[in-house]
């Protein structure tokens, strides 16, 4: 048992040695630019004027969204898929580790005939 200890201790030991090869702190170097404060401040205002600079939401481009079917026609497909069962497909899940998929809810025919009206 003893052993076990020391082979671990060895195994941490090493590994910690292994692991500080790489790490090296290097200090931040000083940054200096080669601009004035003016100039930077000058290239703000000729970026914000172009419409370069976004500040905000209202700055990114404005998205239309136009539909393809109309209201009506998604309605129509959905009673459609309601009725011939294809709508019970896409909301069956697995139960079991065969494959055999059980409804998450039971449909009735009442459910169906009240969605066509």
């Amino acid at each position: 048992m003893k052993t076990y200890f020391a082979v671990a201790a060895l195994s941490f030991a090493f590994a910690g040695i292994a692991h500080a090869d790489g790490a090296e702190y290097q200090l931040p170097q000083a940054n200096t630019s080669t601009l004035t404060r003016a100039a930077v401040r000058a290239e703000l205002a000729d970026a914000q004027a172009k419409g370069l600079v976004q500040t905000g939401e209202r700055d990114w481009p404005q998205i239309a969204f136009t539909a393809q079917r109309t209201r009506a026609e998604v309605r129509a497909e959905t009673l459609q898929a309601i009725a011939s069962g294809e709508l019970r497909a896409l909301n069956e899940e697995p139960q079991s580790a065969f494959g055999i998929f059980v409804p998450k809810h039971k449909a009735t025919d009442t459910l169906v005939t009240a969605a066509a009206k």
